[in-house]
């Protein structure tokens, strides 16, 4: 499923996840599907401090380069991009189209 230049994502509920921490490692109990996900730090990044507001797909990109000190690539974006597309696909993210 592609996304057009003006969609954005949101994370959903704060309280639909249950966090926990295991040094590089991050699991993320998501209690409306009762699934268990093992997600990086970048990616735990994405969830809890860009996506609290929505973000296009570049955006959310340019502000999670941002977060680490360092510029993102073409890669780097496209990366994200598919990251957010998964994170939907998992319950994790909402897609708002505009």
């Amino acid at each position: 499923m592609s996304a057009s230049p003006l969609t954005t994502w949101c994370a959903g509920p704060a309280a639909d996840l249950v966090w926990a921490e295991f040094g590089d490692a991050h699991v993320v109990y998501h209690r409306p599907s009762g699934k268990t996900h093992f997600l990086n730090s970048a990616t735990m990044r994405l969830l809890t401090r860009v996506l609290t507001s929505p973000h296009s797909a570049a955006s959310a990109a340019e502000r999670l380069a941002a977060d680490e000190g360092a510029l993102g690539s073409d890669a780097f974006f496209a990366v994200v991009a598919e990251s957010l597309r998964h994170l939907e696909h998992l319950g994790l993210v909402e897609r708002r189209d505009t």
